[in-house]
């Protein structure tokens, strides 16, 4: 995203004296960075303070860095807000947290028009408070039109959990022949900018049944999400990174990919397949600066 000359020099002017605009190499300025939003309470706690007030004081700190992003230029500021370890903590301390995050929105959509910031949010939103949720609803409806910054706020999210929901959706998406090369396209874009990696994820498993005992159904549907859906993906996700010139692509081989017992025939030949994937790639793609490679968990 381009950024405003007299907008930037203007901000920085009134930067603490330790921060000047020479320092930065506008140049370099990547097009996506993230922020974890972490040691909020312990700053309220190291200063005698009720650890609410530490998140209402990393409020004004994010708000500081989204005004600085898009004067800088980014194309994406994301940042992780609540994660699903959050949900251990003291139930007040959540009550408050789902309370900021609704009441801090309402507050900073006029700086989100102000900016022509778009919003977006990723994890699993439907755990949330209702009033949290219709809020977050009205922030993305409010500013879906917005054509300058993404502002994507993590909420509810966690690795582990967004892989595995992930997974869980393309999976039963394929299976039920819904995704198709257009829908692939569409999950890439989604992405909002160059893609520096890609993990493919185990898949789904067979019957267990040796090759005399495999239907065209359960043949179909395993490599159908092993290994057809594994190819659009990284198909789509290779081309972008042949674009910005690299990137890192991990594909999972399992067991079943050394040994026959690990698996009946269906998910042994599909990670065989996924090996071959890999090793045409690892070939193929070295000099363009992708980095390809197989594990077995």
């Amino acid at each position: 995203m381009r950024y405003d000359e007299a907008k930037l020099a203007e901000y920085f002017s009134q930067a603490p004296e330790d921060v000047s605009l020479a320092d930065i190499d506008m140049a370099r300025i990547p097009g996506h960075v993230s922020i974890i939003m972490d040691g909020n309470g312990r700053w309220a706690q190291a200063r005698g303070l009720d650890r609410s007030r530490g998140h209402v004081a990393g409020v004004d700190s994010l708000r500081e860095a989204v005004t600085t992003s898009v004067r800088l230029g980014l194309d994406v500021l994301s940042v992780y807000a609540f994660s699903t370890e959050n949900w251990k903590r003291p139930q007040e301390e959540v009550n408050m947290l789902m309370h900021l995050f609704a009441t801090t929105l309402l507050h900073e959509l006029p700086l989100f028009h102000q900016e022509n910031v778009r919003l977006r949010f990723f994890g699993d939103l439907e755990a949330l408070p209702e009033e949290t949720r219709k809020v977050f609803q009205q922030g993305l409806d409010e500013t879906a039109a917005n054509t300058g910054m993404t502002f994507a706020l993590a909420v509810n999210y966690g690795s582990r959990a967004e892989l595995a929901r992930a997974a869980r959706v393309l999976a039963q998406k394929v299976q039920d022949g819904e995704l198709d090369a257009s829908a692939i396209d569409e999950i890439v874009s989604a992405a909002e900018g160059p893609i520096d990696g890609l993990a493919n994820v185990a898949g789904i498993m067979d019957n267990f049944a040796a090759i005399h005992e495999v239907s065209d159904e359960v043949w179909a549907r395993v490599f159908n999400v092993n290994v057809t859906g594994l190819m659009n993906l990284t198909r789509a996700v290779s081309a972008r990174m042949l674009d910005s010139g690299g990137g890192s692509i991990v594909n999972v081989a399992s067991e079943a990919a050394l040994r026959g017992s690990a698996a009946g025939t269906a998910y042994t030949a599909s990670k065989h397949a996924v090996v071959g994937i890999t090793k045409s790639m690892a070939v193929m793609y070295a000099q363009a600066g992708i980095r390809t490679n197989v594990t077995v968990p």
